[in-house]
C-alpha cells in the first residue's frame, strides 16, 4: 500500500537532481553528464526498489488471476497460528504507537495531510493468509487506522520481529482511502474478517459479500478467479478468529 511514497520519492529524486545538473552550467558538462548518470541510476534504483514492492501494492483488479494468489480460498485446510513466541498485542502496540506519533505526524504533514487532531483506534487487525499450501492466522502483524478528526488518512502496518521489536510502515493518500471509510461506515458495527488471498487483502463481511480494501465496489470481480461458490457461504464464519476481526 505504499505506491505513493515510490512515486512521490522518484519525484523528489528527479527534480534535485535535475537541478544541481543544472547549476552545474555549460562550461563543466563532463559533470553535468556525471549528474545525469547518477539521475539516471537513482531512478532505475527506485524502480526495481517499485518492481519488488508493486505486485503487492497495486489494484487486484489490474492483475491476473487477483494478483500474487496461490490457489483459491481454502476452506478445506486447518487454520493454523503462526509463531506463538511473535503474538502482537493491541497493547503492545498503543504503546508504540503512541511514542511514534509525533513521528507519523510529521510524514504525514510532510505529505500534504494536515494531521491536527489524530487518533488511532486501540483496536487493530490481522489476516489468515490463504490458498493451496493452507492457513495461516498471522499474530505477529496487525493493521492500525489512522485518523485525523473523523476522516481515515492512513494505515499503519505494525510487525513484531523475532527479537520482539516492533517496526512497520505508514500507508497514506491512496485515492481508495475515502472508498474504504465509506465502506468501513457502512458496515459500522459489524464484524469484518480479513483474508490474505495469497498477498491480495480480502475484507468478508456478515452478509457474505468479498471485497478488497483497494476496491470496495469491485472486490469480488478481482477475487472471482479464487471464490468457489458453491463455498462462499461458508467463509465468514470458516475464517472469523478474534485477531483478524475487524468491527469499524
Amino acid at each position: 500500500m505504499k505506491s505513493d511514497r515510490i512515486q512521490s520519492a522518484i519525484g523528489e529524486i528527479d527534480a534535485d537532481l535535475i537541478e544541481a545538473a543544472e547549476q552545474e552550467g555549460t562550461s563543466m558538462k563532463h559533470k553535468t553528464s556525471f549528474a545525469r548518470v547518477g539521475l539516471l541510476a537513482a531512478c532505475l534504483a527506485l524502480i526495481v526498489t517499485a518492481a519488488i514492492v508493486v505486485p503487492r501494492l497495486t489494484r487486484p483488479e489490474e492483475e491476473a488471476n487477483a494478483g500474487g494468489t496461490d490457489g483459491r480460498i481454502n476452506i478445506h485446510a486447518e487454520i493454523k497460528p503462526s509463531d506463538a513466541d511473535r503474538v502482537l498485542t493491541d497493547g503492545e502496540a498503543a504503546a508504540f504507537l503512541a511514542e511514534r506519533l509525533p513521528a507519523i505526524r510529521e510524514e504525514l504533514r510532510a505529505n500534504g495531510v494536515a494531521a491536527e487532531a489524530l487518533r488511532i483506534p486501540e483496536k487493530g487487525y490481522s489476516h489468515v493468509r490463504t490458498g493451496d499450501n493452507g492457513n495461516e492466522l498471522i499474530l505477529y502483524a496487525k493493521d492500525y487506522l489512522i485518523y485525523d478528526g473523523e476522516t481515515l488518512v492512513g494505515i499503519y502496518e505494525l510487525i513484531k520481529d523475532a527479537d520482539g521489536s516492533l517496526g512497520g510502515g505508514l500507508s497514506w493518500g491512496g485515492p481508495w482511502f475515502p472508498e474504504y471509510q465509506a465502506f468501513l461506515e457502512a458496515h459500522r458495527g459489524e464484524a469484518l474478517v480479513y483474508l490474505y488471498v495469497g498477498d491480495v487483502e480480502a475484507i468478508l463481511t456478515p452478509d457474505g459479500r468479498i471485497v478488497t480494501p483497494l476496491s470496495v465496489t469491485e472486490g469480488a470481480n478481482a477475487l472471482r478467479s479464487v471464490i468457489v461458490p458453491e463455498e462462499q457461504a461458508q467463509y465468514y464464519e470458516f475464517f472469523r478468529r478474534e485477531e483478524n476481526t475487524y468491527t469499524p
